[in-house]
């Protein structure tokens, strides 16, 4: 599971029917839990598991078209710890050494959130490893 400071965001002037939203830079955190027990209305339950991951991102824009956003930008691996899945070992600084490209398409339509994460949104994506040249 991941948890962002993705709520950094400043609407700009649009430009037509084309909307623009600065992201602030942050960091994102990656955790893993062997037993999984997260509860939707408690997003704060999906930490319970091992930090094993976290990458920052610099300012970028989010890009709004209709109904849909979407949004490419690059993370920087900061910190990384090793797991077990399966019975094998795992690292961040091994599967992602320089980072990681994420491109995202995020629904416009914010769902309930909670206390202390007053909004959602529902997205879909990819992510591409940056590898580091030998």
């Amino acid at each position: 599971m991941l948890i962002t400071d993705f709520d950094s965001l400043t609407p700009l002037p649009a430009n037509g029917d084309i909307g623009l939203d600065f992201v602030f830079a942050g960091t994102f955190n990656v955790y893993y839990n062997a037993n999984p027990n997260g509860d939707w209305s408690n997003p704060n339950t999906f930490t319970d598991g091992q930090l094993v991951a976290r990458f920052s991102r610099n300012e970028t824009l989010f890009v709004q078209i209709g109904p849909v956003s979407h949004h490419v930008l690059t993370e920087t691996l900061l910190y990384s710890q090793n797991f077990r899945f399966n019975n094998k070992t795992y690292s961040f600084r091994r599967l992602t050494p320089d980072g990681i490209t994420l491109n995202q398409f995020v629904s416009n339509t914010s769902l309930q959130g909670t206390t202390d994460f007053p909004f959602g949104l529902a997205f879909a994506g990819n992510g591409v490893s940056i590898l580091r040249k030998e």
